[in-house]
């Protein structure tokens, strides 16, 4: 039985070793679907009609809507960092309205993203998104709870100084950390501080 087409981002392709997709569901969460085409890549906004069988979905009528061209072409690792830190975060079956909305911002405010702040603060609302918080004071400031709140457009035209980045860069890489298997993570390297954009 085929349900209502379904909206998602693809997170994480297996192709062609397996036959399998990781992808990031606006109305079933994170689950794995096995496509009927082999042309779907990671960061792919698709839509599709899906048939469950034992927690794998059966992908049918797959099209794919978008790609986070203009961001890629400008920062790549910055695109597959945002996927990775879903695929590895997000538990399977998990449905996250508000992330599935901010990660829409890939498509839609590229230009927006190109500054290396807000690709920052990005990752903050993803953390947020998913109620990931690090320990530690200095990370229960007013201005961390007003960046959980704030539209992108809004982040970025501020001016934020280097304390503040700073912070900012320590509350990422201590929600990274929070993860068993950080070490097997392939683009943390995005929040090194000497990465010039």
């Amino acid at each position: 039985m085929l349900i209502e087409k379904n909206s998602a981002i693809v997170l994480k392709t297996y192709l062609p070793q397996k036959y399998k997709l990781c992808v990031l569901d606006n109305a079933l969460g994170k689950v794995m679907g096995v496509p009927n085409r082999e042309d779907v890549g990671a960061g792919a906004f698709i839509e599709y009609h899906a048939r469950e069988q034992q927690n794998l979905y059966f992908m049918h009528g797959i099209e794919i809507i978008d790609l986070p061209m203009l961001l890629a072409k400008e920062d790549l690792l910055f695109v597959h960092h945002v996927l990775e830190l879903c695929y590895f975060f997000v538990p399977v079956g998990s449905r996250i309205p508000r992330l599935f909305t901010l990660l829409t911002a890939l498509y839609t405010s590229g230009a927006l993203l190109q500054a290396i702040m807000t690709k920052k603060i990005f990752l903050f609302q993803l953390f947020a998104c998913l109620g990931l918080y690090p320990e530690g004071v200095q990370f229960k400031t007013p201005y961390f709870h007003q960046l959980t709140i704030a539209s992108i457009d809004n982040i970025a035209v501020q001016q934020i100084d280097l304390v503040i980045e700073q912070e900012l860069d320590d509350w990422l890489l201590n929600c990274i950390a929070l993860h068993p298997c950080t070490h097997n993570f392939k683009t943390v390297h995005f929040l090194q501080k000497n990465r010039i954009i």
